[in-house]
């Protein structure tokens, strides 16, 4: 049972559950990887002839969903077709999904450039990125006298398996990155944790909300060389944001989807929408669906913040 317990026994099972996820998500197309891009044909946000040349590229055919505009990996990989915005000509160019560089960067590294391999290498970079966040809850777990299996509850949550299946890895990787600078900072290694934070940043802005808390904390603990070295972790996430108002003429985060809004109000707003008339009860239902299935993985990471939370607790006093 103790081999069971272990941290290469969890990073396994993880493994082996999202490979089987990603199998049956790509088995009906033939595993062709740019299925995982959920491209939509009727989508009309983009200059279709950039589109038009940058799918020529995809030599074994691009999947393009023929009903609907598709979902945001779609756009994330023509951002890792060019991740220096070098083209900003066309409808397409919208400088809100180059702020969240470092995923579509890493897939362009891992793929050599070459726009083919960009799918794959999408989801290899979100897959690693769940392994290396699962790995850095382990290690974080003794520190909160919580059970290591806990981990298994944040590898394989909705949120992540939706960034797999959608190539929308940056909030997987940005976790990750996250997870690892408190490691860091829990370890005593300041440099170390803010760099971690700096390219968290990059990969989505939303880690802002750990890295100023850590900060703060830092500062009342009497660690302030900490609490700069968090700081400073925003300032190449800003130097981007500059220099994509320079390439683009507005600031990335000025285009947000307007989807931050009250817990719980996308469900409430659904089902009123149930008593309207000319409801897509299909969409509508299975909308609710999807949004119950997070709100119980919601509540169960609550539990798994409060059994870790009185570990931590509980070692603080002995």
């Amino acid at each position: 049972m103790k081999r069971l317990n272990s941290a290469p026994a969890i990073l396994a099972a993880v493994a082996v559950a999202l490979g089987l996820f990603l199998a049956g998500a790509l088995r009906p197309f033939g595993w062709n990887a740019s299925a995982l891009c959920d491209f939509g044909q009727q989508n009309i946000s983009m200059d279709p002839a950039y589109r038009a040349s940058a799918l020529a590229h995809y030599r074994d055919g691009f999947v393009q969903m023929r009903e609907g505009t598709g979902y945001d990996g779609q756009y994330y990989f023509f951002v890792a077709c060019d991740p220096f915005a070098r083209r900003t000509d066309g409808r397409y160019a919208d400088p809100y999904y180059w702020q969240r560089i470092l995923h579509p960067l890493l897939a362009w590294a891992m793929a050599g450039g070459e726009p083919a391999r960009i799918p794959a290498a999408m989801a290899a970079v979100t897959f690693l990125s769940i392994l290396a966040g699962a790995w850095a809850l382990l290690a974080l777990m003794p520190d909160a006298g919580a059970a290591r299996w806990w981990t298994m509850a944040y590898a394989l949550g909705v949120g992540h398996l939706y960034g797999l299946r959608l190539s929308v890895g940056g909030p997987a990787l940005s976790l990750a990155l996250c997870l690892g600078g408190v490691l860091a900072w829990t370890r005593g290694r300041g440099w170390v944790c803010a760099l971690l934070l700096a390219l968290a940043l990059l990969a989505r802005e939303s880690a802002v909300l750990v890295m100023g808390p850590l900060a703060l904390w830092s500062f009342l603990k009497g660690r302030r060389r900490d609490a700069i070295l968090a700081s400073a972790a925003l300032l190449p996430w800003l130097a981007w944001e500059v220099f994509l108002h320079h390439r683009f003429g507005h600031w990335g985060f000025s285009h947000s989807g307007g989807h931050v809004t009250w817990p719980i109000l996308g469900m409430w707003q659904r089902a009123y929408m149930l008593s309207g008339s000319g409801v897509d009860f299909g969409s509508s239902l299975r909308g609710m669906a999807n949004n119950a299935v997070l709100l119980a993985f919601l509540a169960y990471g609550i539990w798994v913040a409060i059994d870790a939370g009185m570990g931590w607790r509980r070692n603080a006093r002995t």
